[in-house]
């Protein structure tokens, strides 16, 4: 539900709902559950759109250790988290680089 409620464009209740649905779930499977992960992702995907790697970053880092920790290494999951990590990690890097260097990067 977050995540459509994020996809209509209200990313503030999206969050609401699934902070909520974090809690439910660590309460009812723990903290390093694939579920739990499930939803420390649906944050990540969500932060990661708005100016809020480090908290994205956060999340998916999260996700992709109890993935890692919980799945088989070819699980679509765990491909998904790290390719999200991945991501993240490479939109922080382009915005620490000064303008210029950024450029010289490119070239």
């Amino acid at each position: 539900m977050g995540l459509v409620k994020h996809a209509l464009g209200q990313r503030e209740e999206a969050i609401s709902l699934l902070k909520e649905t974090l809690e439910i779930r660590r309460q009812s499977y723990g903290d390093d559950h694939p579920d739990v992960a499930q939803v420390y992702y649906s944050l990540a995907v969500i932060y990661a759109d708005t100016d809020d790697k480090q908290i994205a970053f956060q999340y998916a880092q999260t996700a992709l250790n109890i993935y890692q920790a919980k799945l088989p290494k070819h699980h679509p999951s765990l491909k998904r988290a790290s390719e999200l990590v991945e991501r993240i990690s490479s939109y922080q890097r382009e915005s620490i680089l000064p303008q210029s260097e950024y450029h010289n990067v490119q070239e």
